[in-house]
């Protein structure tokens, strides 16, 4: 947030995220922002997003799908914020967004 306003205080309403700003962004600031670096997550979806980043927060529990779609969304971050030209060869970032991670039975 860059101006300290709400976000998620609608119960049904999806918050927006933006890999430009580096998170997530109120309807404000939604102003002049490039619509390709935008995502619109559902308020469940921000919340899982919001545990997977707090070190203190039990981790969600993320059907395969979902999984899926918070790689893909930390995946355009990481380009957005690495790989400016777009030419950047990320084989370990396209290796883990395009499989489940699963835990060994030793974790």
């Amino acid at each position: 947030m860059r101006d300290g306003g709400a976000v998620g205080t609608d119960a049904v309403a999806p918050v927006a995220f933006s890999t430009a700003e580096g998170g997530v962004i109120c309807e404000s600031c939604l102003a002049g922002q490039p619509p390709a670096s935008l995502t619109r997550l559902p308020l469940q979806s921000w919340r899982d997003l919001c545990a997977l980043l707090d070190i203190g927060a039990p981790l969600p529990q993320l059907d395969p799908p979902h999984a899926a779609a918070h790689r893909r969304l930390a995946a355009r971050f990481i380009r957005h914020h690495t790989d400016h030209s777009g030419s950047a060869n990320l084989p370990a970032l396209e290796f883990w967004e395009r499989r489940t991670w699963v835990p060994s039975a030793a974790s």
